[in-house]
């Protein structure tokens, strides 16, 4: 239910959230390749393991929240920095 009191049409929800979950995951991946390029291979082993064994991390990934909105977007202002 939208804020107006609409509905939204289910047969939209599957694709816009498989689409953000793409791109939460290749933010993720970017994201892990500058920390293993400034870090070692073995950090962003490490960050892959314990960003998967997150629930919450997993389970937000195709939410359509703003939180999930940013997770992209600072993922991809962090990478390019190589932090």
């Amino acid at each position: 239910m939208t804020l107006d009191g609409n509905f939204v049409n289910p047969v939209f929800c599957p694709p816009v959230r498989g689409t953000l979950g793409v791109l939460v995951c290749v933010a993720l991946a970017s994201f892990r390749r500058a920390v293993g390029k400034t870090l070692g291979k073995e950090v962003s082993c490490f960050l892959a393991i314990v960003t998967s064994c997150q629930f919450h991390f997993l389970f937000y990934a195709s939410r359509t929240l703003p939180n999930t909105f940013a997770l992209i977007l600072g993922n991809a202002v962090a990478t390019p920095y190589d932090l």
